[in-house]
């Protein structure tokens, strides 16, 4: 059992769920993992553990941290040449796999792939899907845009049907549309 956050559309969320905004149209949620199901993290439940809410964010980030430790990345490109255009994605995958953008290994592991933070697109159509690249590279950005599109409306956990930007000194904000 441990603690793990989940990204969920604003609209989907309970009131009794503990949550906390990410950018417009996404929280953060936590939930229980139990291998193969998981409990939403509500105030009730906190109350019966006797945990704080302000708790649960740092204790579910240091559960998943482990839980993935260390994140690795699959790297496509056309070559080897830096100047080649690059598409990243987590290589995990399930439920967590947009959630990973919470943890400072992924902000790291970008960082170390492109070389920069800023100017980086991550797009999370759903729970189980997170794909990064350059914002500069149109020509890549065209060819995933129908099946990331695919993603976020056939999923039964989508989340967004544009990207997310990545922000100067770190975090995200709502980026271009697919």
């Amino acid at each position: 059992m441990s603690l793990r956050p989940l990204l969920e559309q604003e609209k989907n969320l309970r009131p009794d769920w503990i949550s906390k905004p990410f950018v417009p149209g996404l929280a953060e949620t936590f939930v229980v993992d139990r291998q193969g199901s998981f409990d939403r993290i509500t105030r009730s439940l906190l109350e019966k553990w006797g945990v704080p809410e302000e708790r649960v964010e740092k204790e579910a980030l240091e559960w998943f941290t482990v839980f993935v430790d260390p994140l690795k990345f699959r790297v496509f490109r056309k070559d080897e040449k830096e100047s080649s255009p690059k598409v990243a994605h987590p290589d995990l995958h399930g439920i967590y796999t947009a959630s990973l953008i919470f943890l400072p290994s992924f902000q790291e592991g970008l960082r170390k792939i492109f070389g920069t933070w800023e100017g980086i697109l991550v797009a999370i159509p759903s729970q189980k899907t997170c794909w990064v690249l350059r914002s500069s590279e149109k020509k890549i950005r065209e060819k995933l845009r129908k099946e990331l599109l695919q993603e976020y409306e056939n999923s039964a956990h989508p989340l967004l049907n544009r990207y997310l930007a990545t922000k100067a000194g770190g975090g995200y904000e709502l980026g271009p549309p697919y």
